[in-house]
């Protein structure tokens, strides 16, 4: 879809550059995987197996910083894995503690909420927002937490669940039955989100 505008957020800026640098000659990343499209931003695309599949010139954004449900801009301490594990890293503690072995290092990063970022959207252009979708090791219901009132405007929201205990996942469909959502999807990994003012 032409249309379609798209914000990445990553914390970790070696990531970010990453994208940059994917299909250079001296870039070693395995780029043939048969089931992930990979973003190019070196060359604005979005690549399968080498092979350009879409131009997203204009239509994609990436933010070097972290979400977690805070009011302002501050640093955070995020827990960051040892390589190859470094994508799986976080901001929550309790979810560093559990795996000890994995962590590195420690590293301050930018965090705001999605509220602040959304805000930025000019509203004559984007009278909806149609799907976010969280992966942020444990700290997904937060995370969704920091919508704030621009959760009305969402339609579809995917979200990991696996780190999450019993008591966590209650509370967060609580918490989406409260905003208007119905759940659409529940597995083992993730729950899926239905804005049921978009239904009728």
């Amino acid at each position: 879809d032409p249309n379609v505008f798209v914000i990445g957020i990553e914390p970790l800026e070696w990531h970010c550059q990453h994208l940059y640098e994917l299909g250079s000659p001296n870039n070693n990343t395995d780029m043939t995987h048969p089931r992930w499209p990979i973003v190019q931003l070196k060359n604005q695309s979005v690549l399968i197996n080498r092979e350009i599949m879409c131009d997203i010139e204009n239509r994609f954004v990436l933010i070097n910083a972290a979400i977690n449900n805070i009011d302002s801009y501050e640093k955070q301490k995020f827990y960051l894995n040892k390589p190859p594990e470094t994508g799986s890293s976080s901001l929550k503690k309790a979810q560093a503690d559990k795996r000890p072995h994995l962590i590195d290092k420690t590293i301050d990063v930018n965090v705001c909420s999605l509220e602040k970022i959304l805000s930025f959207l000019p509203k004559d252009r984007f009278g909806c927002i149609h799907h976010i979708k969280t992966d942020t090791e444990a700290l997904d219901f937060e995370v969704i937490k920091s919508i704030g009132d621009q959760i009305k405007k969402v339609i579809y929201i995917n979200s990991e669940i696996v780190h999450l205990d019993f008591e966590e996942k209650s509370k967060f469909l609580a918490h989406m039955a409260d905003k208007g959502f119905r759940l659409r999807q529940h597995t083992s990994a993730e729950f899926i989100f239905v804005n049921k003012r978009f239904e009728d």
